[in-house]
């Protein structure tokens, strides 16, 4: 069942997903302000529940809109959190886990050749979103190809980064359904938005470069996949998700090729002016969300030999091989 809830951010509302089982179990908890702990008690009620009722919070990655409320929610519930192992330690400190992905973002943007002012310009978007996290400090660790148990069946966890490092799908193979968080969208591509070293990813997996091969390797897992709905973070469901996730790997191509000629143009340079060339209006409103994409395929053409990084004054430069 979806519980559609509203979010203060550009993203829109998101989608809690309670499973009507033994343990009663919300996959997902919003953002952390009293708007949506009343909007899931009234969500709630309409189905016949309540809060006190939920006795697991399940949390699929660490953004605000799917973890932020974690920590009151599993308060006034009483209810037991589960998240993917490394997730667990995040959520212990869920305003220092965040505050730490947004001064990783600068950094990632300095580093790419954005402007000072831009940097600043995204920290005073940013700012003051870590209001919108909270903490919990008893999680319990799922494992990736383990199973989640109720009283009716069991539910597959996998752990498969992409838009995240920690986000998780949790499969239903008999029902043939996905609950895949943010890992696939059924009109546009998820964004791949990395975390600082050793987050959620091997210690030693570069921040960037790794996670967008883990999100190249989770597409080709969905498009594997004979699931028959993903149930989504955010929209509609995805019918068919392998074939959702086929395309998506194709479009990853072309956008990739889109890049490459215009870096084959450019010469030498940085990916903050391509991503200035490719999203103009973009990458003034978001910065690091306009970036991602373009250092996305820069890694994808990395990886195919045809392009090359080199860094000059803490700054990289790509060029064609």
């Amino acid at each position: 069942m979806t519980l559609e809830i509203p979010t203060p951010f550009a993203v829109g509302p998101v989608n809690l997903f309670l499973i009507d089982d033994d343990p009663l179990t919300l996959v997902d908890t919003g953002p952390n302000q009293a708007t949506a702990l009343a909007d899931i008690a009234s969500a709630l009620a309409k189905v016949g529940r309540s809060l006190n009722e939920v006795g697991r919070i399940v949390v699929t990655h660490q953004h605000l809109d799917h973890a932020g409320l974690v920590g009151p929610l599993a308060a006034v519930s009483g209810a037991e959190v589960c998240a993917i192992a490394g997730l667990d330690a995040w959520l212990s400190d869920g305003p220092g886990g965040n505050l730490g992905d947004e001064r990783f973002a600068l950094e990632v943007l300095g580093g790419h050749g954005a402007p000072e002012r831009l940097g600043i310009l995204n920290e005073g978007a940013r700012r003051g979103l870590e209001g919108f996290a909270s903490s919990h400090a008893e999680v319990r660790a799922l494992v990736d190809g383990g199973d989640l148990d109720f009283a009716g069946g069991a539910l597959r966890v996998h752990h498969r980064p992409g838009h995240s490092p920690f986000d998780t799908i949790l499969e239903d193979p008999e029902a043939g359904v996905l609950i895949a968080g943010d890992a696939i969208f059924a009109k546009h591509p998820a964004p791949i938005l990395p975390s600082p070293p050793g987050v959620g990813m091997p210690a030693d997996d570069p921040a960037c470069s790794g996670l967008f091969a883990a999100a190249r390797r989770t597409l080709t897992w969905l498009a594997a996949s004979d699931a028959e709905v993903a149930l989504v973070g955010h929209g509609e469901p995805v019918g068919d998700p392998g074939r959702v996730a086929r395309e998506r790997l194709r479009e990853g191509e072309q956008r990739a090729e889109r890049v490459l000629a215009e870096l084959t143009g450019a010469g030498a340079t940085t990916a903050w002016e391509l991503t200035r060339r490719l999203h103009l209006r973009w990458s003034l409103r978001q910065p690091f969300h306009a970036l991602c994409p373009t250092l996305e395929c820069l890694d994808l053409l990395r990886e195919g030999g045809v392009v090359f990084e080199e860094e000059h004054d803490g700054v990289r430069w790509f060029a064609c091989a």
